[in-house]
């Protein structure tokens, strides 16, 4: 458009508008997004990037101007990821974070949303691996072993696979047999009221009847669906 282009002398200049430019859109996007913690805005900033910053230039002055673009870029995806991994999003986060994690290979913030989002996902062995190939980033590029952020993150997981979750069912008979319909309707209760949800109901008898033994059985046959 007319007025879009001034010259002066020492070249051109290109006369753009707020709304006209991906960068400062970015920013603005990026902004609201930390301010309300909403990662939607996070998603919709960075998919106005296709691939790097001002790729192909060679000029000192443009690609110092390329490496802030593309920190900013990486910070955003940090923080992005953070809140996709508090939402409980792992398995949508691994796709994403790979190759960002290739193309940034040094940021240790990055390489641990990565190992959070494996080990979320049930991929405890994938999530070490992930640890060590930091370690030897690390270690070939810089000389530097992984810091504090990634050391703990790496003890929590070895914790948690050698921990399981602790099942406090008191110990009850191993050959139950008879009360077949009082188990269907108790299972099938609790299976209407879906995954995790807390289910409440009474069981009545005399006294020596069974009733502890049948609510342990029950309790013992649906277990894993309350792993805590």
């Amino acid at each position: 458009p007319a007025g879009a282009i001034d010259t002066d002398p020492v070249g051109y200049r290109l006369r753009v508008g707020p709304e006209e430019l991906d960068a400062l859109i970015f920013d603005r996007l990026v902004g609201r997004a930390r301010a309300e913690g909403d990662a939607a805005l996070f998603r919709e900033a960075l998919d106005l990037w296709h691939g790097e910053a001002l790729v192909g230039i060679d000029s000192r002055q443009v690609r110092t101007a390329a490496v802030a673009l593309d920190e900013r870029y990486a910070a955003a995806v940090e923080d992005w990821a953070e809140l996709e991994l508090t939402a409980g999003h792992d398995r949508e986060l691994i796709g994403a974070l790979g190759p960002l994690v290739d193309r940034f290979p040094l940021r240790e913030r990055l390489r641990g949303r990565l190992i959070r989002a494996l080990a979320g996902a049930g991929r405890t062995a994938d999530a070490l691996a992930e640890f060590r190939r930091t370690r030897e980033v690390l270690h070939e590029e810089l000389g530097v072993e992984p810091g504090p952020g990634l050391q703990d993150l790496h003890r929590q997981i070895l914790s948690a696979e050698q921990e399981p979750p602790v099942r406090s069912l008191p110990r009850t008979v191993g050959d139950f047999t008879g009360r077949d319909d009082a188990v269907r309707r108790l299972v099938r209760m609790i299976d209407e009221a879906g995954p995790g949800s807390p289910v409440i109901t009474v069981i009545d008898g005399m006294a020596g009847s069974g009733m502890t033994t049948l609510a342990l059985h029950v309790a013992a046959l649906v277990g894993d669906r309350y792993p805590d």
